[in-house]
C-alpha cells in the first residue's frame, strides 16, 4: 500500500530539484494505480516529505561550550526547501568532499539578529520558544536561523531554501537565558531537567488531571519524555494525551516511585494523569521531546 504518501517527478541539476509533477497517494491503494511517464534524462523520482529533521542527516545541536547565548549545530548531510518558488525546489545541503562523515558545523548567536548564524529579527525574549532553521542561497551560502516562528522565518537577504531542524525555549528572567539541551536527530534531551523543567508538583488524585508541558514541549513535538515521581506510589499511575481514551498509562507499578518514560501529547501539549487510588503526592519533570 502506498496510501498516504506523496511523490514527486524532479528535474536534477547539481545539488538542486525542481519539482514538476506531484502525486498525491492519499486516495490510492496500489503502485498500479500511480500512472507515471518515462523518466527521461536528467529526471529523478524524489519522495516529497524528505525536509525537517527526517531529511537531515548526522544531527547534534548542543549549547556552546564557551558562550551560554550560542547554540552549536552539526549534521552531515541536509534537505532544504524552497517554498518561494511557482515549482517546489528541494537543496541538498552537505559537506565539502565525498566522505560520507564531512561534518557542517554553525554556532547559532542568540544576542543579535537580522543576518545568517543569529535571530531573524528582534531581541531574545524570555518564556519564548524559537525554532532553528537551517538556511541556503541554493548555491554557495548557508548557515542557520533562529526565529519565533514555526513555518515562515524572516529570510536575509537572498535566502530561500530552509529547513526547520530544532525548537529551543528561554528562561523567564533576564538576560532570558536558554534553557539547555542536546539534541541527536530528532530527539531532545534537557541537560538539568531537575533544574529547568518541573512541570507539576499537585498530588494525584483517581480522576484524570490536565498538566500542561507547554512551556517546555513545543508545539512541533510529537511526544514528551517525562519523568514521575511519587514517595508514596499508588498500585498504578496512567497517564495518556488530555482528552484521549484509552490511557497509554500504567507506567508507574506496585514500588516503583519513579520512572522515565514517553508519552504522546495533544495539540496544547498537555497530558493526563490520574493514581489508581488515594491521592499521592506527585512531581512531574519534562525529560525531553520527540521531533520527526
Amino acid at each position: 500500500s502506498v496510501s498516504g504518501s506523496q511523490f514527486g517527478l524532479y528535474t536534477v541539476s547539481g545539488t538542486t530539484y525542481t519539482e514538476r509533477m506531484r502525486v498525491d497517494t492519499t486516495a490510492l491503494h496500489a503502485l498500479s494505480d500511480v500512472k507515471i511517464g518515462a523518466i527521461g534524462s536528467g529526471m529523478s523520482l524524489l519522495k516529497s516529505g524528505v525536509a525537517g529533521v527526517a531529511g537531515t542527516e548526522g544531527l547534534f545541536i548542543e549549547p556552546n561550550a564557551t558562550t551560554a547565548t550560542k547554540i552549536n549545530v552539526t549534521f552531515t548531510r541536509a534537505v532544504l526547501v524552497d517554498t518561494t518558488s511557482a515549482s517546489r525546489k528541494f537543496f541538498r545541503l552537505e559537506g565539502a568532499g565525498t566522505a560520507y562523515d564531512t561534518t557542517l558545523t554553525y554556532t547559532v548567536d542568540t544576542t543579535a539578529n537580522s543576518a545568517v548564524n543569529r535571530l531573524d529579527a528582534g531581541t531574545r525574549a524570555g518564556d519564548t520558544w524559537y525554532y532553528i532553521w537551517l538556511i541556503s542561497d541554493g548555491a554557495t551560502l548557508h548557515g542557520t536561523l533562529a526565529s519565533t516562528s514555526k513555518s515562515a522565518p524572516t529570510m536575509p537577504t537572498g535566502y530561500t531554501y530552509k529547513n526547520l531542524v530544532s525548537s529551543f525555549r528561554t528562561q523567564s528572567g533576564s538576560p532570558f537565558d536558554i534553557i539547555n539541551y542536546q539534541q541527536r536527530s530528532g530527539e531532545i534531551t534537557y541537560i538539568n531537567p531537575h533544574v529547568d523543567c518541573e512541570v507539576s508538583t499537585a498530588a494525584l488524585s483517581t480522576s484524570y488531571a490536565a498538566i500542561s508541558l507547554a512551556t517546555r514541549v513545543p508545539p512541533i513535538a510529537q511526544e514528551a519524555t517525562l519523568f514521575s515521581y511519587s514517595s508514596s506510589p499508588p498500585a498504578q499511575t496512567d497517564f495518556r494525551a488530555t482528552g484521549n481514551t484509552p490511557a497509554i498509562g500504567q507506567v508507574l507499578l506496585g514500588a516503583e516511585s519513579y520512572r522515565n518514560f514517553r508519552c504522546p501529547t495533544n495539540s496544547a501539549q498537555s497530558v493526563d494523569v490520574k493514581a489508581g487510588s488515594g491521592t499521592p503526592p506527585h512531581t512531574l519533570r519534562v525529560v525531553g521531546f520527540l521531533l520527526r
